[in-house]
């Protein structure tokens, strides 16, 4: 017979979790529609203010909840972020360079299909002196990374981890993280919007997002649900995409290691996870 005190704590986790999903749709996307509407350019202020301000939606949305449903919930919330302890030098290292040789094994790939290794030259949009290189760093880890991941790890996953497996709440977390970058591909300027060119990558990076979303649910429970391991794969992951402009079938190979890494997780480390603490689900 189950615990009858656990059940109820579930069912407010679960309810939480569906209540960030209601209220984090409609807040980025009124943004973001605004600025596909006004026809807003991801290259001017107005483009990147509306931008910006939708992306911090899982952060705002999260805010909003620990603070009026959840408020024993800040104090841990803010331990995940920034507890570096958590995270050993080999979790460092795995974290920072694991897209790098993806990214670098789905170039090599290409190569063998006839196309060309200067795929590994910067992108020559991006600057390289040192206070631009800085100032695109900081971007990178704050627009996406910082605010996205206190939200779907931090606050999404973790609810739905009280009641569902790891496999189950990371394929969950990923369909509502990929329906809500949809609007994305219609920005004007923004990366997503120039690769959508290529129609073919639209569904292989929305096919990534799963994937993707299993090995941070990983490093989020490896690390001893660490939000911060998640935002360092999360701005590892954005600047190889930022900095490297790759070839279609690229992206394709880079789905294909990804689905591999992943699949590799569910066989061999899901049991025993030190943040893996919550009992069965199902």
């Amino acid at each position: 017979m189950r615990n009858p005190l656990r059940t109820y704590h579930e069912m407010g986790q679960n309810k939480s979790a569906y209540l960030f999903c209601l209220l984090v749709f409609p807040y980025t996307w009124f943004f973001w529609g605004t600025a596909i509407f006004s026809l807003q350019s991801f290259d001017s202020f107005s483009g990147k203010l509306l931008l910006f301000t939708g992306l911090i939606g899982p952060l705002v949305v999260t805010l909003f909840l620990v603070r009026n449903f959840d408020l024993g919930r800040k104090e841990g919330l803010l331990q995940q972020v920034y507890d570096y302890k958590r995270i050993d030098a080999s979790g460092y290292l795995l974290l920072i360079l694991l897209p790098l040789v993806i990214t670098s094994l789905s170039i090599l790939l290409s190569a063998l299909f006839g196309y060309s290794l200067s795929q590994f030259a910067p992108d020559p949009r991006v600057t390289f002196s040192l206070l631009s290189f800085f100032l695109f760093l900081a971007s990178t880890f704050l627009i996406g990374p910082l605010p996205e991941e206190i939200g779907w790890r931090g606050y999404l996953l973790d609810a739905w981890l009280a009641k569902y497996s790891p496999l189950k709440a990371s394929l969950m977390v990923g369909l509502v993280w990929a329906a809500w970058q949809l609007p994305l591909f219609f920005v004007l300027g923004y990366p997503l919007h120039r690769d959508a060119v290529e129609p073919l990558y639209i569904p292989i990076y929305l096919l990534s997002v799963f994937p993707k979303s299993i090995l941070f649910t990983f490093v989020y429970l490896r690390f001893n649900r660490s939000i911060l391991a998640a935002i360092l794969l999360h701005f590892s992951i954005n600047f190889i995409v930022l900095i490297l402009q790759v070839e279609l079938v690229t992206a394709f190979f880079e789905l294909v290691l990804w689905t591999i890494a992943s699949i590799i997780i569910i066989k061999k480390d899901w049991p025993g996870l030190p943040g893996n603490i919550t009992p069965h689900r199902k």
